[in-house]
């Protein structure tokens, strides 16, 4: 069977992520679609930064973003995600615009996310190119309708366009 959507899920290293994890994955099956699932680090953990002077940066960088990548896979094996064709990317810098870019340069059709305290929000709302929908640690929307009773991504679409005011190219956040 065809998929019919890609999803981009977004952790954000909270411990409500797993929830919404699951909610995503359960639309990614529910709607037969592509589930990726995106974390970012901006930073070099604590732990790594004295070994900046003994380890050339580059390598550094690179084994701390296979480290996580790999955690992430055991987490979704934990999981068990049954029929979800799914992919994990893990990727350095800022965070907002590296989730922008992921979504437009993975030609992803929603990014799911819990809300986040700052700026990412904000950013991706006008610098997005497909919806954002927001989960509360529930993994229901911020709007409070649970998406798993949506059943397909299109209705997902509906929703988000019709009660939260998401649309491709003019993004808005309920709140």
């Amino acid at each position: 069977m065809k998929q019919s959507a890609n999803i981009l899920f977004v952790m954000g290293g909270k411990p409500g992520d797993t929830s919404c994890l699951k909610q995503a994955i359960v639309i990614a099956r529910e709607s037969n679609s592509s589930l990726t699932v995106l974390d970012v680090m901006e930073s070099l953990p604590r732990s790594a930064r004295m070994l900046v002077t003994a380890v050339p940066p580059g390598e550094l960088k690179d084994s701390i973003l296979a480290k996580r990548q790999d955690q992430l896979e055991e987490l979704l094996t934990m999981i068990k995600p049954d029929a979800v064709d799914m992919r994990v990317r893990v990727r350095f810098g800022n965070r907002a615009k590296q989730i922008a870019s992921e979504a437009a340069g993975g030609r992803h059709d929603v990014v799911v996310k819990c809300p986040e305290k700052g700026r990412t929000d904000r950013y991706l709302s006008s610098h997005c190119i497909c919806p954002v929908q927001l989960l509360k640690s529930d993994g229901s929307l911020v709007s409070g309708q649970s998406l798993r009773s949506l059943g397909s991504l299109r209705a997902v679409r509906d929703k988000l366009v019709g009660d939260i005011g998401i649309q491709t190219g003019t993004h808005t956040f309920a709140g």
